[in-house]
C-alpha cells in the first residue's frame, strides 16, 4: 500500500461504511502477490469517480488490464474477472490525482473496490488417500469407515475380511489390521455377578452369584480353558451403614431414629437418641 503525490497524499484505507477499499489522495496504489496451485481468477467489483484528471488503472505481473480515466463517474459497481495461469503472480490497483480525503466533497476523485476474490489457490488432491490400516471405503467415496470386531483390513480393500476366513479360532478389535489367534479362557474373562436378596421358604436370606463371560468375547473354550463355579446360592451383603434389615429388603430408619449396630437382634432396629443429642443425615 503506497501513495505518491507531493505534499498532500494518502494510501489506500477501508472505506467508513468497513464494505470497500477506497483509495487516497494524489497517486496511490494497493496490491497484493498470490501463488497459484492451479490455473484460477481474480475478481472483484469496482466504482470509479473521476471528473477531471484522475485515472484508475488494474495490473496483473505490471501488464494493465483494465483503465479508467478522464470523466468517469460509475453510478453503480461494475464487475471485473481475468482468468491466469498456475503460479505467482502480482496484482495491484492504482489511482492517479486522487483529490480529497472525503468522498463527500464534490470535487472528490477517487476509487471503491470491493469483493476482491482470488480462485486457484488452494490445492486439490490429486488422487485420493488410502484408508488407514483396519478402515475401508467404498468406490468414490469420500471417507472411510471403521472395520467391526472379528474382521480385518490391511490395503486397499472396499470391505472388511472376516478372520474367519483365515483361521476359525481368531478373532480381532474393531479397527484391525489383522486378525489374532484367540487365547485360551481364563478367569480374568469372567466377572461375579449378584442377583437380588430374596427370602426363602425355610426363612433364610439368599442371593444367587453366576459367572458371566466378559464382551466381547475373545478367548476360545477347550480341555485347558477355565471353567468358572457352576451358579450357586450365597449370603445376602450387610445393609449399608444407617440403613437395616426388614426381611430381604434395606430400609432407612424413620426421622429422629438411627441404627444402632450393638443393639441386640432382638431390640428395634431404630432408636432415638438420648439427652441433648441431635440427628445429622
Amino acid at each position: 500500500n503506497t501513495c505518491t503525490g507531493g505534499q498532500v497524499c494518502s494510501q489506500w484505507r477501508v472505506a467508513p461504511d468497513g464494505r470497500a477499499l477506497l483509495s487516497g489522495v494524489g497517486n496511490s496504489a494497493v496490491g497484493a502477490t498470490y501463488t497459484f496451485n492451479s490455473a484460477g481468477t481474480v475478481k472483484f467489483h469496482y466504482q470509479v469517480y473521476i471528473a477531471q484528471s484522475g485515472m484508475f488503472a488494474f495490473y496483473i505481473d505490471n501488464s494493465i488490464l483494465l483503465y479508467e480515466g478522464a470523466q468517469k463517474i460509475m453510478t453503480q459497481p461494475g464487475e471485473f474477472f481475468f482468468d491466469v495461469q498456475e503460479g505467482v503472480h502480482d496484482f495491484k490497483w492504482s489511482f492517479f490525482s486522487g483529490r480529497l480525503d472525503s468522498p463527500n466533497a464534490l470535487d472528490f476523485e477517487g476509487a471503491y473496490l470491493y469483493d476482491i476474490e482470488f480462485m486457484g489457490l488452494d490445492s486439490a488432491d490429486a488422487q485420493c488417500t488410502p484408508c488407514a490400516p483396519g478402515w475401508v471405503s467404498s468406490s468414490n467415496s469420500s471417507s472411510c469407515r471403521q472395520c467391526p470386531s472379528n474382521t480385518y483390513a490391511n490395503g486397499r480393500h472396499t470391505y472388511c475380511i472376516p478372520c474367519s476366513a483365515l483361521d476359525a479360532n481368531s478373532y480381532s478389535m474393531p479397527g484391525s489390521e489383522a486378525c489374532l489367534p484367540r487365547p485360551t479362557c481364563s478367569d480374568e474373562d469372567y466377572y461375579l455377578v449378584y442377583g437380588d436378596c430374596t427370602m426363602n421358604q425355610d426363612g433364610t436370606l439368599s442371593r444367587s452369584a453366576s459367572y458371566t463371560r466378559k464382551m466381547p468375547s475373545i478367548c476360545l473354550d477347550g480341555p485347558l480353558a477355565y471353567r468358572p463355579p457352576a451358579p450357586a446360592q450365597t449370603q445376602c451383603a450387610p445393609c449399608p451403614d444407617g440403613l437395616y434389615r426388614d426381611g430381604a429388603q434395606c430400609k432407612i430408619c424413620a426421622d429422629g431414629t438411627y441404627v444402632d449396630p450393638s443393639s441386640p437382634v432382638s431390640d428395634p432396629p431404630c432408636k432415638a437418641p438420648e439427652g441433648d443429642h441431635y440427628l445429622y443425615r
